[in-house]
């Protein structure tokens, strides 16, 4: 007995339709995995969904060692795909800058209606890193990465405000052997005794992070900081240090060199109306420094576990990526 398909499924293109309709819902389902083999066995189960289905079936394939990479029609092919983004995402600047230009001179009466979704709504990720990964827990705490396989023991990463908190940095280093710095003031021994018993590789640092430097109070600048430690190059800068991000770095953002010594700026902003009625102004203000700089967007995470909320943003510098 032969097997005969209802007349629906004879239909050549109906049946196309059904097939890709079925992969994407299959490749959406599908969890995005583990990083245990990236980690030494020592992974965790991610739980984030990459910006896209796509994106997501070929972190499956690569996990399954298909080379996404050697798929491409040639190198060539790649070179042009990225300058095709990179201008693409120059013409999103510009489209980006006529929406929001409003909100700094005056033309939205209400500033109060601005809250973060507003800003996430123009502010999207421009920049296409083809390889990025979150490190950390699941919430509060976890970074994104761009080309984190490219990081080495040579590699210096700066996490400024810890809390205590070191998952992000103690995955990174399993991951790359990088030299971690911890910057903080505010913990008390016990903290400081344990963040320093974690690795040999994690360097805590009992200084806080300030536009200027006040010795007597342990705040220093980024400026500073990087002469007192030898260091003339920060492959990896993470801040969660609550709202010192505003103004501890236009010293080294605005400086004549406009190529800072930063290769990726991992913030996290908090705002909201009912801190700051200008708080819309002040974020958009900082985000459009770090792009004036040099920084391009590739992440962007919301953080709703606070009220008022705080986003992730993760920068990087294309002239200084490795």
């Amino acid at each position: 007995m032969g097997f005969t398909c209802e007349p629906w499924l004879q239909r050549p293109v109906i049946i196309a339709a059904s097939c890709l309709v079925l992969g994407i819902l299959l490749v959406a389902v599908i969890p995005y995995g583990t990083r245990a083999s990236e980690s030494g066995g020592a992974g965790y189960s991610a739980g984030i969904f990459p910006h896209s289905a796509v994106q997501q079936g070929l972190h499956m394939l690569a996990g399954r060692g298909f080379d996404v990479k050697a798929s491409w029609d040639s190198e060539a092919q790649h070179e042009r795909l990225l300058r095709e983004a990179i201008q693409t995402m120059e013409e999103n600047i510009i489209r980006r800058e006529s929406y929001i230009s409003p909100w700094h001179t005056g033309h939205i009466k209400d500033a109060k209606e601005v809250y973060l979704k507003e800003l996430m709504e123009y502010w999207v990720p421009i920049y296409p890193c083809y390889h990025e990964v979150r490190y950390g827990l699941m919430g509060d705490g976890g970074k994104w990465v761009c080309n984190a396989h490219r990081l080495n023991e040579q590699s210096i990463i700066y996490s400024i405000g810890s809390n205590a908190q070191t998952d992000f940095e103690m995955e990174l280093i399993g991951v790359t052997g990088a030299e971690v710095h911890v910057f903080d003031c505010t913990l008390k021994e016990a903290d400081i005794a344990k963040v320093t018993s974690l690795s040999p590789r994690l360097i805590f640092h009992p200084w806080c992070l300030a536009e200027e430097t006040n010795q007597d109070n342990n705040v220093y600048s980024l400026t500073d900081i990087m002469l007192n430690l030898g260091h003339t190059f920060v492959d990896v800068l993470k801040v969660d240090c609550e709202r010192c991000e505003y103004t501890s770095f236009k010293s080294i953002l605005t400086r004549p060199v406009s190529n800072p010594p930063i290769g990726q700026f991992l913030v996290e902003t908090h705002n909201g109306a009912a801190v700051d009625k200008d708080d819309h102004k002040i974020v958009d203000t900082f985000l459009r420094e770090l792009e004036s700089a040099g920084f391009r967007l590739f992440h962007l995470e919301p953080n709703w576990r606070w009220w008022p909320p705080g986003a992730e943003w993760a920068f990087v510098n294309p002239s200084r990526l490795g």
